[in-house]
C-alpha cells in the first residue's frame, strides 16, 4: 500500500505541477466510521492507508509549491453539476447519476469529481483556477 500511495501521490503532484494547478481532495477524516461496504470488501477498505496517502500528497505538493484544498465530501455524488439539485434519488445505482430535476445523466464518479472541483474552487475563492481532482474513495 505504501508503494501504491507513493506512486499515486507522485503522479498527482507531477500532473498538477506540470499544469500549474491545485489539488482538491475530499476531507476523509473518519471515513471508516462514515461509510459502509460489503462484508467481502471490509478488509480492503479498513486496511487502506488513506491518512498516509493524504500525508504523501500534502508533503510532495508543498515541496512543489502546489496548493492542496480539502473539501467536504457530503453530497458530492448526489448533487447535479448542471442545476444544483441534490437528492438521494439522483443515484439510481452505485455507478449511475440521473438528475430527477433537469435530466442530466453521467457516471456518479464523474459527477462527484466535478462537484469536488467546484467546492475546491469555491474554497480557493476563484472560479477560473484550473484544478486537478482526486476522489480517493467514492463520494458521499
Amino acid at each position: 500500500m505504501t508503494w501504491v500511495n507513493h506512486n499515486i501521490s507522485k503522479q498527482l503532484v507531477h500532473k498538477a505541477r506540470r499544469g500549474h494547478k491545485a489539488l482538491a481532495l475530499e476531507e476523509l477524516t473518519y471515513i471508516h466510521q462514515r461509510s459502509t461496504v460489503r462484508k467481502s470488501q471490509r478488509y480492503e477498505r479498513l486496511s487502506w492507508a488513506f491518512h498516509q496517502l493524504r500525508q504523501l500528497i500534502a508533503y510532495k505538493a508543498e515541496a512543489a509549491g502546489i496548493p492542496v484544498l480539502f473539501v467536504d465530501p457530503a453530497h458530492t455524488s448526489r448533487t447535479c453539476p448542471a442545476c444544483g439539485h441534490c437528492a438521494q434519488e439522483n443515484r439510481p445505482s452505485q455507478s449511475d447519476f440521473l438528475c430527477r430535476q433537469c435530466g442530466f445523466a453521467a457516471h456518479a464518479d464523474v459527477v462527484g469529481a466535478t462537484n469536488i472541483r467546484r467546492k475546491g474552487l469555491e474554497a480557493r475563492g476563484t472560479v477560473n483556477c484550473p484544478m486537478v481532482l482526486l476522489a480517493v474513495l467514492g463520494t458521499a
